[in-house]
């Protein structure tokens, strides 16, 4: 599916203020882990959980002593905390979801270290 513009427009001003590399999903993840061989590759979306922490983190910031001290953090402090409301925004709007990937690296693998080793 291909991304809208003011989709992709909030991709790249999120990837500007932290300094991100492109997005990808997790389901390229996954492609990339078969594709290197990798053994019982498990997904799972883990966005509920880790949702609540960007509000979290604003209500931190939000703080008046906070708030002192991410001013005094320059540039890069104020583009982290427009960043976090982009997330917020974000998830909320069913763009950015947070998975999760695991997976085995079989034995025959090169670089593999068994126990032995």
């Amino acid at each position: 599916k291909r991304l809208r513009f003011y989709e992709r427009f909030l991709l790249y001003i999120i990837n500007r203020c932290y300094y991100l590399p492109p997005w990808c999903s997790v389901d390229d993840y996954v492609r990339l882990f078969a594709r290197q061989g990798m053994d019982q590759i498990n997904r799972d979306d883990w966005t509920d959980r880790i949702a609540p922490f960007w509000p979290a983190v604003i209500n931190t910031a939000t703080k008046p002593v906070n708030t002192r001290r991410l001013l005094a953090t320059g540039i890069d402090g104020l583009r982290s905390s427009i960043a976090m409301i982009l997330m917020v925004f974000g998830y909320k709007i069913g763009l950015i979801k947070f998975g999760l990937v695991s997976c085995i690296k079989p034995p025959e693998s090169p670089g593999y270290l068994s126990s032995s080793s």
